[in-house]
């Protein structure tokens, strides 16, 4: 159907019955002449393609109004950004065209509805994250065409976060399969299902630690790495180091454990009215797939709403190179239950930090390489490193900082968050956030 709509839009039929290619004067750029953009309305209003749901209309009215005066100044900027999203992100056979610069349309030659409302969902969520920094699920707005009215093609209105809820439910609930084995699960139920399963086994094995964080900017121990290791303390290690030496198996087991001591903790420090926040990690092997990563967030949904705020989730392992659909995919999710979540980055000091701010993190954290730790050469590097996460807004954090030399520079150098053995070492009895300044901190005053 869509391959004769194509030919009635851009060929013309001379008196022999020959197809003419017509010049397509409608595009992203140039709004249609009024002659083709009527017999497109028309053509598209009358065709029963508007009750598939593969007509789709990007507003960009919600982008502009929050805009602002910046609107004007970046209009072309914007509109070209679109261009680009759209392209690396719909078909060949799709067809693609502007009503105005606020109006652009998609009709989609094979999705089905909820497919196409999500493409077009994630073009206006990395668009809103290129030009705003970052934007909720719930602020994301997609229309489909659902009829017509006096000639008019009317659309229903659906959020980002209803879709990724809907898509969710609808996929559970088309698959089944009652067997426990991780190999052989088949929903995202089974498979939250027995990873919390494994929760006395993984506790037999690891201990729960969490590592204080010092944010140098409110000069406060407001935060707490949820961490680990193991209970034969003769190959203790911490998180970074165990994920890469268990079975897929027994990291995500580990990353459910995790969750639901930390969800324990905020709910023993709401009783006792302290405050602090916890991050949390996860493994890229738990979130890696669209089953796993709907399962992990049904665990970390299970925390309280009102007590989500005090969390921050870091992604861990994560294999340089990554499609940014897929980081934007995770992001997306898990950010509707945690409002921070940034990147670990363990074994390289990041470059493309522009690729990580339209994924919609929040920072990233780097590990202080202890042999490179006396180099001002490594130092520069990631003096570099702070300066361009400040020009994109991405807060930047130090981790393992054994020595207070290094505290020092780290301090001087301006990163926003610190943790290691020079500023605590790590407890299994988190407290209270605490206000330390760095006179004391560097003292070691407790």
């Amino acid at each position: 159907m869509l391959e004769k709509f194509i030919e009635m839009l851009l060929y013309d039929v001379d008196a022999s019955g020959a197809k003419q290619p017509r010049q397509r004067t409608f595009g992203l750029r140039t709004k249609p002449t009024p002659s083709v953009e009527k017999k497109l309305m028309k053509m598209l209003s009358e065709s029963s393609m508007v009750n598939t749901g593969r007509v789709q209309l990007l507003g960009l009215k919600e982008l502009k109004e929050k805009m602002g005066d910046r609107w004007l100044d970046l209009r072309e900027s914007i509109l070209t950004g679109l261009e680009q999203i759209v392209l690396k992100r719909i078909g060949n056979q799709d067809v693609f065209f502007s009503r105005s610069e606020e109006e652009h349309l998609i009709v989609f030659a094979h999705l089905a509805e909820d497919e196409a409302r999500l493409v077009c969902a994630k073009i206006l969520q990395e668009l809103s994250i290129k030009f705003l920094g970052q934007v909720e699920t719930r602020e994301i707005v997609v229309r489909t065409a659902v009829g017509q009215f006096d000639g008019q093609l009317t659309f229903e209105e659906d959020t980002l976060d209803n879709i990724l809820s809907n898509i969710g439910m609808k996929e559970n609930a088309s698959l089944s399969g009652d067997e426990e084995d991780p190999s052989d699960a088949r929903s995202a139920s089974n498979l939250l299902r027995f990873f919390s399963g494994e929760n006395d086994r993984i506790r037999e094995l690891f201990k729960v630690t969490y590592v204080p964080i010092w944010d140098s900017r409110h000069q406060v121990l407001s935060t707490y790495a949820v961490d680990c290791q193991m209970r034969d303390k003769v190959s203790s290690g911490n998180y970074s180091t165990l994920i890469k030496r268990l079975e897929n198996r027994d990291r995500v087991s580990l990353d459910y454990m995790l969750a639901d001591e930390c969800g324990n903790q905020l709910l023993e420090f709401y009783a006792k009215k302290y405050r602090a926040v916890f991050c949390l990690p996860v493994c890229y092997d738990t979130v890696f797939n669209s089953q796993l990563l709907t399962a992990y967030s049904r665990k970390i949904v299970q925390i309280p709403k009102e007590l989500s705020r005090y969390t921050m989730i870091t992604l861990k392992g994560f294999p340089q190179g990554m499609p940014s659909g897929k980081i934007l995919d995770i992001v997306a999710i898990l950010g509707r239950y945690c409002p921070v979540i940034m990147l670990d980055c363990d074994e390289f000091i990041p470059k493309n930090l522009d690729f990580y701010k339209e994924c919609g993190l929040k920072g990233i954290r780097v590990r202080l390489d202890p042999d490179k730790s006396d180099s001002q050469e490594y130092w520069s590097a990631l003096a570099t490193t702070i300066d361009k996460c400040r020009k994109k807004t991405l807060k930047v954090s130090l981790i393992e900082v054994g020595d207070r030399k290094s505290l020092q520079q780290a301090y001087e150098y301006g990163f926003d968050y610190i943790s290691g053995d020079a500023v605590r070492q790590k407890t299994s009895a988190p407290g209270h956030m605490l206000r330390v300044n760095f006179e004391e901190l560097i003292a070691g005053d407790e």
